[in-house]
């Protein structure tokens, strides 16, 4: 089944405009046709069927009709993380929407200061709708650089938002997660977090969590910790 983005103002309507990028695809690329159903989103987590009525040769008219499945896990999971390089920044991007994150949030660390230029947050959110396109979900998650490490621990705290620390030196099976339930998964950059940020979770009364003795890229242990995290959970109808 085909899926397309329409910017939540559109969504709401009876009938939408297909035109530029997203034309070319579908019409020129995917080849769609009059009489053709569709299933469209808003990104932010509502989804219908529609059809196309007309096809011309910069636009095409879908009629929207009744509501389809959100196709979105019961849990919501935020990705806090240390900047890898812009091309595993994508790859992360990628694979961590594919799979029902809801956030993707760059920080600050003592051995990973790299931030996150606006020029690439952008290029980050582009990759991110044409992975919810690809995948069947309607959340577009949020693409963010925070800052400083310290600064979004607190804040993610006094929002009442339950934290997990993906450490090597943790020893703690995977967390319990409840149904319905935010969670912030923190991801440390490969050299590991520093003896002080440590000592700051352990203030914080944070506990590490190990996925095992190997050595894993940011990448991938953030695709790894969120896909244990969200089959917690359910998906949404």
């Amino acid at each position: 089944m085909t899926n397309i983005l329409l910017l939540p103002n559109l969504f709401s309507q009876d009938e939408a405009l297909v035109e530029g990028e997203a034309h070319h695809h579908l019409f020129r690329v995917k080849r769609q046709q009059v009489g053709d159903r569709l299933r469209v989103v808003d990104g932010e987590g509502r989804a219908r069927w529609a059809e196309v009525v007309a096809i011309d040769k910069r636009a095409a008219r879908l009629a929207l009709g009744e509501p389809a499945p959100a196709n979105e896990p019961d849990i919501a999971v935020e990705v806090f993380v240390a900047a890898p390089k812009p091309e595993r920044a994508a790859w992360l991007v990628e694979k961590a929407t594919e799979l029902g994150v809801v956030g993707i949030h760059f920080v600050s660390t003592e051995r990973e200061a790299r931030s996150v230029a606006p020029s690439q947050l952008e290029r980050l959110r582009r990759i991110a709708v044409s992975a919810v396109e690809q995948s069947g979900r309607s959340v577009v998650p949020t693409i963010a650089d925070e800052g400083g490490l310290r600064g979004v621990v607190v804040r993610t705290r006094e929002m009442g938002v339950p934290i997990v620390v993906l450490d090597a030196l943790g020893g703690e099976i995977r967390p319990e997660v409840g149904r319905e339930e935010r969670i912030a998964l923190f991801v440390g950059p490969e050299g590991g977090w520093g003896d002080a940020e440590r000592a700051f979770f352990a203030e914080e009364r944070l506990r590490g969590w190990s996925l095992g003795p190997t050595v894993l890229r940011v990448e991938t242990a953030v695709v790894v910790a969120a896909g244990l995290l969200l089959c917690g959970g359910g998906v949404s109808r």
